[in-house]
């Protein structure tokens, strides 16, 4: 496998254009559509289904697109051994979270991994998405741990998680929506698209009991009863009996969990390792409670 044609493949899929990936690579655009060309005939498989205004992947092309991440990471470990003759025996990861993703998982994990992975060294800290991104353009952080509605544009991304808003309230609460008060956080846009939503359906607009910082505040909350929440469905994972879905014909957002870091660049093997035993962990602390409920 020729891999100045996986990279053209690689940019070109991530940045879903030829021209882009041309403009990166210092190549013409030809040049990189016959690369990926040959790259097809090398695999005996499309990879990519060329439109006329836009670039999509086959699923073929999505497999092959994750492994690249790996391969170039490996890569550049690699020739990073070679240049310096040894290799590295411990790690030094420096991580952002946003304060949700921080509450709800971020204690259990990291005794988890530093009990399985003693030679880690890391430094993390909290701070709002805007906060993370600015973290990681003045590298001071390997990347970020955040929530995100839409692929952000302006950096590399691994997706670790893909969900939903959901309305809580807890297992004893009986009213109905339009009687309820809810309990929003005051900093995200899904509050706001909920409150069109819920506008247009019932022509007034939605009882707000409490405004807080948190969803983990709102979870908190909500176990008392007072009122129905609105927040993304991994605050679900830990299973309480005191809290229950609201079910409701209102449209919630999607959104994912995302490991973002540096546009252009490739995570350390360290930052790589931890980043998949975070995800791992997410699939594992959601999986356990679907069995209990």
């Amino acid at each position: 496998m020729n891999l100045t044609f996986l990279k053209y493949f690689y940019d070109t899929g991530k940045m879903q254009s030829v021209a882009k990936s041309a403009a990166l690579n210092f190549v013409s655009a030809p040049a990189i559509s016959n690369g990926i060309k040959k790259l097809e005939q090398d695999l005996g498989k499309e990879l990519l289904n060329h439109g006329r205004n836009k670039i999509e992947l086959t699923k073929e092309g999505i497999a092959l697109l994750k492994s690249c991440e790996d391969i170039f990471r490996l890569l550049e470990e690699t020739k990073k051994e070679i240049r310096t003759g040894s290799v590295q025996k411990s790690f030094l990861v420096n991580v952002g979270l946003t304060n949700g993703l921080t509450q709800e998982f971020w204690p259990g994990f990291l005794a988890k991994f530093s009990l399985e992975f003693p030679e880690y060294q890391i430094s993390f800290k909290t701070g709002s998405p805007g906060q993370l991104k600015s973290w990681v353009q003045d590298k001071e952080i390997d990347f970020a741990l955040t929530i995100s509605r839409e692929e952000p544009k302006n950096y590399e991304f691994l997706s670790l998680y893909q969900g939903k808003f959901r309305l809580i309230t807890s297992s004893s609460f009986k009213k109905t929506t339009e009687e309820a008060g809810f309990i929003f956080t005051n900093h995200w846009p899904e509050v706001e698209s909920f409150k069109k939503a819920y506008f247009k359906k019932y022509k007034k607009m939605p009882i707000v009991k409490y405004e807080v910082e948190s969803w983990g505040t709102i979870k908190n909350f909500v176990k008392k009863g007072l009122g129905i929440g609105l927040v993304p469905d991994y605050q679900l994972f830990s299973y309480s009996q005191e809290i229950k879905e609201y079910k409701t014909t209102i449209e919630l957002k999607d959104y994912q969990i995302l490991a973002l870091f540096l546009k252009g660049t490739y995570l350390n093997e360290g930052a790589f390792k931890l980043v998949k035993a975070f995800e791992a962990y997410l699939k594992q602390t959601r999986k356990r409670n679907l069995k209990k409920r």
